[in-house]
Formats: structure tokens, sequence, C-alpha cells
């Protein structure tokens, strides 16, 4: 009666409440997410659009274990704000949980990309640039986020002597050169300090 309903009217609110109820107490999770899908492309309220989303999501991955479509959904809501700390979350999470760390990195990217806090912006590409270091070996875009590190932080030991490693095998040698300058200045500045 109530698919009857969809059939001819896929946005019938009486619906698809009905048919949600439903499958929420019998515990098909399955028709249940088909039916909050209909509610998603029914809606034209973003902020409505992007919570069912993460409903959404969390029920491909949490009760469905469906992380292909778990990625969509969140995926799908950080689409309508760039800046939607939740689906950052959810995605961050999800791919750290399954080590997909391609997926991962370009999360970070993103939350970089919306993030103004300097010290939050320091642990962003810190992470970063350990995972394209550690997991992808993708060394210049490694060096590229310890870089920002290192701006953000002129006296971040730990990314200058990440720079000098990552520097050292990619032959960069103009790039090495800055590094050990930055690192013996840093030391001298210090021992000044101290004195």
């Amino acid at each position: 009666h109530f698919q009857h309903a969809l059939v001819l009217d896929p946005g019938n609110e009486t619906a698809l409440d009905a048919l949600e109820a439903l499958y929420r107490e019998s515990g098909d999770n399955l028709a249940l997410a088909d039916v909050l899908r209909q509610r998603v492309d029914a809606l034209f309220d973003l902020e409505a659009k992007r919570t069912r989303l993460l409903a959404l999501g969390r029920l491909y991955e949490m009760d469905l274990g469906d992380i292909e479509r778990a990625a969509e959904a969140y995926t799908e809501a950080l689409d309508l704000d760039d800046a939607d700390t939740d689906a950052l979350d959810a995605l961050e999470a999800l791919y750290d949980r399954t080590q997909d760390y391609s997926a991962l990195a370009d999360v970070l990217t993103r939350r970089a990309g919306v993030t103004y806090d300097e010290d939050a912006l320091v642990a962003i590409h810190r992470r970063l640039g350990s995972i394209c270091w550690t997991h992808l070996s993708l060394l210049p875009r490694a060096a590229e986020a310890y870089e920002r590190v290192r701006e953000l932080a002129s006296g971040d030991q730990e990314a200058v002597d990440a720079l000098i490693t990552l520097y050292t095998e990619l032959e960069s040698w103009d790039r090495l050169q800055d590094a050990l300058l930055n690192r013996s200045e840093e030391r001298r500045v210090g021992k000044e300090c101290r004195s």
C-alpha cells in the first residue's frame, strides 16, 4: 500500500514516514536504507538533506557494513557544505578504520582547506605528511605537508627533521640545504635563548 503510494508520488511524506517506522521496527536495514535514500532525494532543504545523508551513511557503515555506500553518503553530505565537520569526521574515521590511506589523505587535504585554526592546521598537515610518506610513498606530497607545518610552526623540529630525510630521499639538494640551514638556525636561536 505505502510502496504503491511512493510509485505514484516518490516524495509522499506519509508513505515514507510509515515505511521508515516499519523498517526500523522490523530491523530491515536494507529496506530502511532505500527509504532514507528516497527521503534524501525528495528533500530540497540542504540542512535536512545533510542530516539525512549522515544518518544514511551511519546506517550503511554501522548496520550494513557497506563501506562504499557509507563513503558515498558522507561525501554527498560534504559536497553540500565543504566545511561540514560531521561529514569530515565521519569520512576521516571511516578511511582511518579501513586503512584507505589515499582517501584519508584526500579528506585531510579537504579538511585543511576549511580549517583556520593554526594548531589544528599543524596537526592536520603533520598527519597528512606522515600518511603520504609512510603509507602512500608520495614523498613530494609528504614534503609539501611538512613544509606547511614548518610555515605554521617555525620552530617545529620534527617537521624540519622529516624534511631533511625526505629531501635526501628525493635528491632535492637545494631544498635539503634550506632545511639544514633552517635546522642550524633554529639550534643557534635556541642556544642564544638559553644563554
